[in-house]
């Protein structure tokens, strides 16, 4: 089995209305330290053979990338270190830690008052501390029942992703990856046996090579006209705002903690430097290189 390493991410559903509004003001600000790579961005030329436009639009993108996660990191929350041994009983966060908070309030006040034996101090202390030694025994005692109503109100709640938490909190458990794929254990053996499902499922819809060699003499025809329709290709900011609010919420890349909730929350300003990396992308015919990472990094870790 693989062993997994645990990376603190961005806690999306964790955030306030504060911490998103916070979120999005910095980010306008990132963004407005951002270089605009001006002779990649006007070049319109569909014959465009300039290598350091292909450069120029990658670092584009890796500056606005970054420009997120930075954000992210100022103003959103962060998931915890999660590990087996850390495991509390369910209901310990809301009925015994505000009392443990206050027993250690006391306790420390109790010590700098010279530990006395009687007085107010030592008695808030002591009621304190019961207090938190009776939380802790009447969860324990009341598992079970914590539990089935955590489940309840999860399910009357409109947001699903409470449900499948508690779901996973009972069972103690998360998914490992199998080290074994179809009787392969190396990881040579695996990335040749995907390979050849990929090369035959690339190659299962039949095809005429005429009429491909015809498709690929038209397209270098249009390319190779002067008056190719380079202007036509405009991606304008409400386009790209309308497919932003199509997409889904806690969706990553793959390659670092970038996901959709980055997007979702950015605002108009982020929108915008996106249309410039499609359009110049759609014109110069070229990927960024950020953008191919996440690909290049799947293949790094099956080989």
């Amino acid at each position: 089995m693989i062993n997994r390493v645990h990376v603190t991410r961005a806690s999306w559903h964790k955030a306030s209305d504060i911490d998103l509004t916070n979120y999005k003001q910095t980010l306008s600000f990132n963004l407005n330290s951002v270089v605009l790579p001006i002779d990649c961005l006007l070049c319109h030329s569909l014959q465009c053979k300039n290598t350091d436009h292909k450069v120029a639009l990658s670092r584009y993108a890796k500056d606005i990338i970054d420009a997120c996660i930075e954000a992210g990191h100022k103003c959103i929350p962060r998931t915890g270190v999660h590990s087996k041994n850390n495991f509390r009983t369910p209901g310990w966060s809301v009925y015994v830690e505000p009392l443990r908070q206050k027993s250690l309030f006391w306790h420390a006040m109790w010590k700098d008052c010279g530990r006395p034996r009687n007085g107010v101090v030592a008695d808030c202390m002591r009621r304190a501390r019961a207090s938190y030694h009776y939380g802790i025994r009447r969860i324990r005692n009341e598992e079970d029942e914590i539990v089935r109503r955590r489940m309840a109100e999860s399910l009357s709640g409109a947001d699903g992703r409470n449900f499948w938490n508690e779901v996973r909190k009972i069972r103690h458990s998360k998914a490992n990856s199998s080290g074994i794929v179809d009787g392969c254990h190396d990881t040579s053996g695996i990335s040749q046996l995907f390979s050849n499902k990929y090369k035959e499922l690339y190659s299962s819809v039949a095809y005429d090579n005429r009429d491909m060699d015809d498709v690929l003499v038209d397209i270098d025809g249009m390319l190779g006209c002067e008056d190719a329709p380079a202007a036509d290709c405009v991606i304008n900011v409400d386009e790209v705002l309308q497919a932003i609010s199509n997409m889904k919420p806690n969706k990553y890349d793959g390659m670092n903690e970038l996901s959709s909730d980055y997007v979702l929350h950015a605002g108009k300003d982020l929108a915008v430097h996106i249309s410039f990396v499609f359009l110049s992308m759609i014109i110069h015919g070229s990927v960024p290189d950020p953008v191919l990472s996440y690909q290049s990094r799947r293949i790094r870790i099956v080989m």
